[in-house]
């Protein structure tokens, strides 16, 4: 009713209301193809995330749509052939010219095919490769290009404990600035060159209301030294 009307459809909003102080906008849309079928099958989605805020300089939007296909084949009871491609742009805008340094708009792609083995209800083993651009059509033109090789290892021990194992080896090339906003949107984190990934997770059972689990998580972003991080909790099951 800010302008007077009352609205009774949800969907109809406008972001360029200047008395807005902040706003979020979630669309997630999917649709599948044989989604039981234990042959093969497929899956769609979209999803469009959008928000606006007021900051103490002025009005800053994000929006970021994202449209997925998932593909899969079950080559046998045991083994399945994946792949995922996804395409999406990622998008800020500032209301103040003096931080318009800070826009962009990242149009990015992946694909992603991967292999998976399964052994009953016990283990589990991953294994892909994952190709990933990126451009910004504002600023300096930025372009990322990354190579990645992924592993998946998930083991479960008697329906007591489980244990889990993934690791990740990344070539980025990105030959800009790494210091700045766009920067770190695109790199995710991560630096130009090689960086590696990896991680340990357990969660076993204590008793029948006591669950402890226990995460470790370690990186090597480019010529950065080695972060290593450790975690640790107890959940109650009422």
């Amino acid at each position: 009713i800010a302008d007077g009307v009352t609205h009774f459809n949800p969907f109809d909003n406008k972001l360029n209301d200047s008395s807005l102080l902040t706003l979020t906008n979630i669309w997630v849309n999917s649709i599948s193809f044989n989604r039981f079928s234990s042959k093969w099958g497929f899956d769609i989605s979209n999803s469009r995330n959008r928000g606006k805020v007021l900051l103490t300089y002025g009005l800053e939007s994000r929006a970021l749509t994202d449209w997925t296909l998932r593909s899969r084949v079950n080559i046998t009871r045991r083994i399945t052939f994946e792949t995922i491609g996804k395409k999406g742009i990622n998008q800020l805008i500032s209301g103040n010219v003096k931080f318009d340094n800070h826009n962009y708009e990242v149009q990015q792609y992946s694909i992603e095919p991967r292999l998976t083995y399964t052994k009953g209800a016990n283990f589990r083993i991953i294994g892909g490769y994952k190709f990933n651009s990126k451009v910004n059509r504002q600023g300096a033109k930025e372009e990322y290009h990354a190579n990645s090789l992924n592993t998946d290892i998930k083991y479960n021990i008697l329906q007591s404990a489980s244990l889990q194992g993934k690791f990740t080896y990344s070539t980025i090339s990105y030959p800009y600035p790494v210091n700045n906003t766009v920067s770190y949107i695109m790199l995710d984190g991560l630096q130009p060159g090689r960086n590696m990934l990896w991680s340990l997770d357990l969660t076993k059972r204590l008793g029948k209301n006591l669950e402890m689990n226990i995460q470790y998580e370690g990186r090597k972003p480019g010529e950065n030294r080695v972060i290593h991080i450790g975690r640790a909790s107890l959940r109650a099951i009422l």
